[in-house]
């Protein structure tokens, strides 16, 4: 064969890049959520509590309390461990990065 230009890939590619579909950004799709692990481990605290599973839910607060003690989510774990009201769930933590509708 030639070094040539090879025209059936050539055309191949054309075809598949034509049926590509076109994916821009939009302005009002939201971020994806992401949680923190010490966030995804409390959402399992609160689940196991949810359905009587008192001592799982006890369980996954002291490991959510020995893994991650400075998170946000490990005072509201001692807390609940302590038999006291844990209060509202905490805020989602800010984005990494700006919001494409409003930036800082």
């Amino acid at each position: 064969m030639s070094s040539g230009s090879h025209p059936i890939g050539v055309v191949a590619v054309a075809a598949l890049l034509g049926t590509a579909p076109l994916q821009c950004p939009h302005a009002h799709a939201p971020a994806p959520h992401e949680d923190s692990p010490a966030g995804a481990v409390w959402d399992l605290c609160e689940r196991l509590a949810q359905r009587g599973d008192a001592d799982g839910a006890r369980a996954a607060r002291e490991f959510l309390i020995e893994r991650y003690p400075d998170s946000r989510y490990a005072e509201r774990a001692r807390m609940a461990n302590d038999g006291r009201s844990a209060g509202p769930a905490p805020a989602p933590a800010p984005p990494d990065r700006p919001d494409r509708e409003n930036p800082r």
